[in-house]
């Protein structure tokens, strides 16, 4: 505002208004942080319940949330012998085509549960980031700088 003008009555009512707007988005903002950690700390429960999830919580990248969403959706896992079924189960198998004895493979499949794909790719992802093993195993030297690649068999 400059100097020698007094300021509107319209103009304080909006910033007013606009406090008070704000308030009311907060104060709605904190009560569904208290919802988020109820839901939280419930899946963190039912996920330390079952043996399953409490084994694939030990890999690294791996939470509550990534743990039961995989063992809901897979089941029992004695009816997939073999990881490549898991991951042709899910999506995470290369497309093929073959043709005059040619075989070339094309981008995943994307069949199966989305928001489980996307859970494994973001705990593979996060297992590189932080772990040492992981890092060296899937760190790929292109150009001299550093680019990271996932393999859809890491997932």
């Amino acid at each position: 505002m400059k100097p020698g003008r007094t300021a509107s009555a319209a103009g304080v009512a909006a910033k007013a208004v606009g406090c008070v707007r704000r308030q009311d988005l907060l104060a709605l903002l904190a009560g569904l942080d208290q919802q988020i950690g109820k839901l939280d700390q419930a899946v963190l429960e039912a996920a330390q319940n079952d043996p399953q999830a409490r084994l694939l919580m030990t890999q690294p990248g791996v939470g509550p949330n990534t743990a039961l969403a995989f063992v809901l959706t897979i089941g029992d896992v004695s009816r997939l012998r073999r990881g490549k079924q898991v991951g042709s189960y899910l999506g995470l198998i290369p497309q093929e085509e073959s043709f005059g004895g040619r075989q070339k493979l094309g981008a995943i499949t994307k069949q199966g549960n989305r928001l489980l794909r996307a859970l494994l790719v973001e705990a593979a992802q996060i297992a590189v980031r932080y772990d040492p093993q992981f890092r060296k195993q899937y760190w790929h030297p292109s150009s001299g700088t550093r680019h990271f690649f996932m393999p859809a068999n890491m997932v």
